[in-house]
């Protein structure tokens, strides 16, 4: 958190266009969110983020909180988070960069024991689900939710597809499979 947190405070825009904007730490039952003004700086996109060298925005700020040691060593703040929560089992947290704002959201160990619950997604898509309606089930996006858990389940006939010569199909619904 610590990580994250510093990252947001040191890259987040301090421009007058988001003069008074805060840093925001957003705590929910399932997931803390950290969201600053400012997305991405410089010539990085999203499935770069802790994989590149980034631009830095804030260079005398980042040169100050290094001096006093506050920050450890500059890119390695991303890849040491991802490390520290695939060690704990817990999900990988998910970084967006939207309409000019950063967001990283760190999900719980209460979240893992829900989405790691085939039964409870076995129940829900009892009723043909789409795969938003899924995604919002699990709180979290569509293509995660889809090679992470419904994908999996369906090879082992948990669940199904109601149209499953066409997986890609807009109208697509996920369901139950009958059992034999």
């Amino acid at each position: 958190m610590r990580e994250a947190i510093i990252n947001a405070l040191v890259h987040r825009d301090y421009s007058p266009y988001t003069e008074g904007t805060p840093v925001r730490l957003e705590m929910y039952q399932d997931r803390l969110e950290i969201v600053n003004a400012g997305g991405l700086y410089g010539a990085i996109d999203i499935d770069e983020l802790g994989r590149i060298h980034a631009d830095t925005r804030n260079k005398t700020l980042v040169s100050v909180l290094e001096t006093m040691k506050v920050m450890e060593n500059r890119y390695s703040g991303i890849p040491t988070i991802r490390k520290l929560f695939a060690e704990s089992g817990l999900r990988e947290p998910l970084f967006e960069d939207r309409h000019g704002l950063f967001r990283v959201v760190f999900y719980n160990a209460q979240t893992a024991k829900v989405t790691g619950n085939p039964s409870a997604l076995e129940e829900y898509c009892k009723i043909p689900r789409s795969r938003k309606e899924v995604a919002v089930f699990l709180n979290m996006t569509q293509a995660y939710a889809m090679r992470r858990y419904v994908e999996p389940l369906i090879e082992q006939g948990i669940l199904a597809y109601t149209i499953p010569e066409k997986p890609q199909a807009h109208n697509q619904r996920i369901v139950t499979a009958p059992k034999e």
